[in-house]
């Protein structure tokens, strides 16, 4: 649902820019960005989900870890306000997923390919370049 909005955007976007689809969908550098971004993604999952929000867990009802977990995830993405909108949700739908199902796998392999499509459909940059000019 999230990659999907996120197209769905990015096709908006473009136009509004002018530019061709296949600037921002096409290229390669996408999925050799998300697998370079999954190590991040793995860390960041780790840390603010196992560590952060198991550790509020104990201490305050899930309602609450829910959110100061999210409210702290979207916080270290500033000040990119539109990727911090997008971290708040994400943020509350991970610390939600793991709740359920304490796996940090899928957490991360979403977090890569979410973040990944956030950086090249909508905002237009090409991480991979970048990366490794």
């Amino acid at each position: 649902v999230a990659l999907v909005a996120l197209g769905v955007t990015a096709v908006f976007v473009a136009r509004a820019a002018g530019e061709p689809l296949g600037e921002r969908f096409g290229n390669w550098h996408v999925l050799a960005a998300a697998a370079l971004y999954f190590p991040w993604a793995l860390l960041q999952q780790y840390i603010f989900q196992f560590y952060w929000f198991g550790r509020w867990l104990t201490l305050v009802p899930l309602p609450v870890a829910v959110v100061i977990t999210a409210l702290a995830f979207a916080a270290v993405h500033f000040p990119r306000w539109p990727v911090m909108g997008v971290t708040l949700v994400a943020g509350t739908v991970w610390a939600l997923i793991f709740y359920r199902w304490r796996s940090l796998i899928p957490l991360a392999l979403s977090h890569a390919l979410l973040g990944t499509a956030l950086h090249y459909w909508v905002f237009g940059n090409d991480l991979l370049a970048r990366w490794l000019p």
